[in-house]
């Protein structure tokens, strides 16, 4: 007696093939390829607050535009770009930046690299964390 049932490996065959027509590579390369800055440093004092840092190490691209600078009073870390809050464009020569901030609230920040047509690097890690005041 003939089976009407398929071989196993013919399921799992036509099953792995099912899977790999369902995915798509996920392109991060304007995330890559544009390295965030390095050596991000805070101090507060006064209402005053200071951040600090340093282009990174690997070559920038010649459409380099400057830096993103993104502050709040709560962590940064798992927040979507399209959900930071308002952003401080800075340009390309720029190392340092300073704003008033409340000194009974701690600040989170991080800075980003621009480039060209709305590439955008990963943030500076790690997040810079200053406390409150006291």
């Amino acid at each position: 007696m003939k089976s009407f049932l398929p071989r196993w490996q013919d399921c799992a065959a036509a099953f792995l093939l099912l899977l790999l027509g369902c995915t798509t590579p996920t392109l991060v390369r304007d995330v890559l390829e544009l390295p965030p800055p390095e050596n991000v440093r805070g101090e507060r004092g006064e209402g005053i607050v200071t951040i600090t840092w340093q282009a990174a190490n690997a070559d920038k691209p010649a459409d380099f535009s400057g830096y993103l600078l993104y502050y709040a009073a709560r962590s940064l870390t798992n927040v979507p770009l399209a959900a930071m809050p308002k952003v401080v464009e800075l340009p390309d020569v720029a190392t340092q930046y300073s704003f008033a901030f409340a000194d009974s609230l701690p600040v989170f920040v991080h800075v980003r690299c621009r480039a060209g047509n709305g590439q955008v690097s990963l943030p500076s890690l790690p997040e810079v964390a200053l406390p409150p005041e006291e």
